[in-house]
C-alpha cells in the first residue's frame, strides 16, 4: 500500500493558507456596532445568527433602510494580518505571513458584494495571491429567499475552513486520482442560484472548473490542449435545517482536460469526467458542536501513458471524510478535534493508498488576536504535522 507523502500534507496546508478567507468581518461589526462574538463563536466559526446572516447577503432579519453615508462612514474595508509556523517533524521550520484586505456587505435589499486582496510571504519571496472573492449577488425575493451571484466565490459547501475553527486542511475536498487537480474546495469562476423553501436551502452553481495552475501554463508554452477553458462544471446542494442541527447532501459532477509531460519530447491530453458526491450533518448540543462530511469520488480518465497519451479510460476512484468536534469553554476559548480518512484506488492495481489521520487543536483569543494550533497524526507511517498561528483583524 502506498502511503502518502508528508511534503503533500506541507503542500497541502501552504495552498490553504493562501485560500482562506478572512476569520471574522469588524466591517460588519463596525456597521451594526455589535461585537465580533454577535455573528462568530470563536472566529472564524459561525454561530446560528452568523451562519444566517450569511445566507441573506449579510442581512439581519430585520434591518434598517440602507444608508449610503452611513455605510461609507463605518468603513467597510477589513484587513487580516497573519502569521504562521508550519513544523514537519524530522524537518526544518517553515513561516508564512499572510496579509488580506476585503471589502463585503449589502448595498441594500437587493445587492450584496464581496472583494478582496491577498499577498503571501514565505521563504523571502511575496507572492501576489489571486483573489479568493469577487462576486456580487442580487436577491430577486427578500431575506435570501431567491438570489442569483455571479464572479470568483467559494461553493455552498457544509464546512469549509473558512468557517470552523480548524487550523489544518480538510483534505478530502481536493483528493483527486491520477493526475486530475479539479478540487471543490477551492474558489471558482461562474454563477450560482440559490433560494429557501421553508427551512430547505437549495443552490446550484455553473462554474469553471480549477485545474492545476502548471498545468494550464504547460498548455500555453507549448500550444496542446487548453485546460483553462470553461469546463461548465455543475455543483449542487441541498440542506434542511432543524433548530439544533442542520443536514444535507451536495454533488458536483463535471469534466476537465488533462495535458500532461509523457517524455521528453511528447505531451498526451486527456478528457476526464468528474464526479463528487457528499452527504453532512452538523449538531449543535450546548457548548458542544459536531459536524462532518462523507465524500465519493470518481474520475473516468485521469491517467496518461506514453502508449496511451489521450488516457488509458480506466475508472478511478475514492472515498473519504472527516467527523469533526468543537468545544467551547467560553466566547475566547475552544478546543477541537477531528477525525478524517480517505482511500484512493492506485492506477493498474487492486490495492488502494489509506490514510487515516486524527488533529486535536485549540483556538484562544486574547482581544482581537487569535492564537491556533493543531497537530496531525496519521498512520501509514506518516510523520507527524504541527502549525502555530497568530493573526488579528482590523
Amino acid at each position: 500500500m502506498k502511503p502518502f507523502s508528508s511534503r503533500g500534507a506541507w503542500l497541502a496546508l501552504a495552498l490553504s493558507i493562501a485560500a482562506t478567507d478572512v476569520f471574522a468581518v469588524p466591517a460588519f461589526a463596525r456597521r451594526y456596532e455589535v461585537a465580533c462574538s454577535f455573528c462568530h463563536q470563536v472566529f472564524p466559526k459561525l454561530n446560528r445568527i452568523g451562519e444566517r446572516f450569511k445566507e441573506r447577503g449579510f442581512r439581519l432579519q430585520n434591518e434598517d433602510k440602507f444608508d449610503g453615508s452611513a455605510w461609507i462612514k463605518h468603513a467597510p474595508i477589513s484587513g487580516r494580518l497573519e502569521g504562521t509556523r508550519n513544523l514537519p517533524e524530522g524537518g526544518p521550520g517553515r513561516n508564512i505571513g499572510y496579509f488580506k484586505v476585503l471589502s463585503a456587505g449589502n448595498l441594500g435589499t437587493k445587492l450584496s458584494y464581496w472583494v478582496d486582496d491577498a499577498w503571501l510571504r514565505a521563504g523571502g519571496d511575496t507572492i501576489h495571491i489571486k483573489p479568493d472573492n469577487a462576486w456580487v449577488r442580487v436577491d430577486l425575493a427578500p431575506l435570501g429567499r431567491f438570489y442569483g451571484k455571479v464572479g470568483r466565490f467559494e461553493l455552498d459547501l457544509p464546512v469549509t475552513q473558512t468557517r470552523t475553527p480548524h487550523l489544518l486542511p480538510y483534505p478530502i475536498y481536493g483528493t483527486n486520482t491520477g493526475l486530475e487537480t479539479d478540487g471543490i474546495g477551492r474558489y471558482q469562476e461562474g454563477m450560482e442560484l440559490g433560494g429557501e423553501f421553508g427551512t430547505t436551502r437549495i443552490s446550484a452553481s455553473l462554474v469553471k472548473g480549477r485545474n492545476n495552475q502548471a498545468v494550464v501554463d504547460l498548455s500555453k508554452s507549448t500550444g496542446v490542449g487548453d485546460p483553462g477553458k470553461f469546463d461548465g462544471n455543475v455543483f449542487l446542494r441541498v440542506s434542511r435545517r432543524l433548530e439544533s442541527s442542520r443536514f444535507g447532501a451536495f454533488a458536483y459532477v463535471g469534466r476537465n482536460q488533462l495535458v500532461a509531460r509523457i517524455s521528453a519530447t511528447r505531451l498526451g491530453v486527456a478528457k476526464d469526467n468528474i464526479v463528487r458526491l457528499g452527504i453532512d450533518g452538523n449538531v449543535r448540543v450546548k457548548k458542544l458542536n459536531v459536524y462532518g462530511v462523507a465524500l465519493y469520488g470518481s474520475n473516468s480518465n485521469s491517467v496518461l501513458s506514453a502508449s496511451q497519451p489521450s488516457g488509458t479510460g480506466e475508472p478511478l476512484g475514492f472515498a473519504g471524510g472527516f467527523l469533526a468536534g468543537d468545544y467551547h469553554l467560553g466566547d475566547g476559548v475552544a478546543l477541537t478535534a477531528r477525525v478524517q480518512t480517505r482511500s484512493v484506488d492506485l492506477a493498474g492495481a487492486s490495492d488502494r493508498a489509506s490514510l487515516t489521520s486524527f488533529l486535536p487543536g485549540v483556538q484562544i483569543v486574547i482581544w482581537k488576536v487569535k492564537l491556533s494550533g493543531q497537530v496531525n497524526f496519521s498512520n501509514n507511517n506518516v510523520k507527524r504535522f504541527s502549525s502555530l498561528q497568530v493573526e488579528t483583524a482590523f
